[in-house]
């Protein structure tokens, strides 16, 4: 059974889209807006590969190159990954496929298969491949802390929430306010009342 979910289709049904829908099970629209957090691009048509590896990132996948001979066909390509599981995108010259490789069977998707397929019934053997990255899942965010954090510049004061994860990269930070007193001193003297009523604070 392979990993690779059937692609839901929105609005949008280009192959971009399609390849983070067959890897996410989200729709494609969905997926459109999440390379459009990456591009800026309202409108998702095509896609470039850094865009697609960026969204992916963004989506909590590690992707890595895989080295393959110049003008390699997809036929070739699947050859070569035949005995190494995981799951790929394919860039060919004008379009994006994903493959997984699981147990010496070969599954392929994309905006016009719309299911996974036993790769070898593809009508894409013959084309050209460009880059090969394989596309590894990362795990569940560990959340270790939150810490409540008081940043002071002169009178103007800032609190900021900071979650802390097992795998920094996890880490997320917001700003959720600040204040300013008419003097720092009055400043000073808000956030030790503050402090009395709230948790912990680590100052910067």
């Amino acid at each position: 059974m392979t990993n690779l979910k059937d692609i839901k289709f929105g609005e949008n049904a280009y192959c971009g889209p399609a390849v983070i829908s067959a890897l996410t099970g989200k729709t494609t629209d969905e997926c459109a807006a999440a390379i459009s957090t990456v591009t800026g691009r309202n409108t998702i048509t095509g896609v470039h590969i850094h865009e697609l590896i960026q969204t992916l990132k963004r989506l909590r996948f590690e992707t890595i190159l895989v080295k393959i001979s110049l003008n390699s066909t997809i036929y070739s390509t699947l050859l070569d990954l035949h005995n190494k599981d995981g799951l790929y995108v394919l860039e060919l010259k004008t379009h994006f496929v994903t493959i997984e490789v699981q147990a010496g069977k070969i599954y392929l998707i994309d905006n016009h298969t719309k299911s996974a397929i036993n790769a070898g019934a593809s009508a894409r053997l013959s084309q050209i491949v460009v880059h090969v990255y394989q596309v590894v899942p990362k795990a569940v965010p560990v959340l270790i802390k939150t810490l409540y954090i008081i940043k002071k510049d002169g009178k103007r004061v800032e609190f900021i929430v900071r979650d802390v994860y097992e795998d920094s990269s996890d880490d997320y930070q917001k700003n959720i306010g600040f204040l300013t007193g008419r003097t720092e001193s009055e400043t000073m003297e808000m956030i030790d009342k503050i402090k009395k009523m709230t948790f912990y604070w680590e100052k910067l």
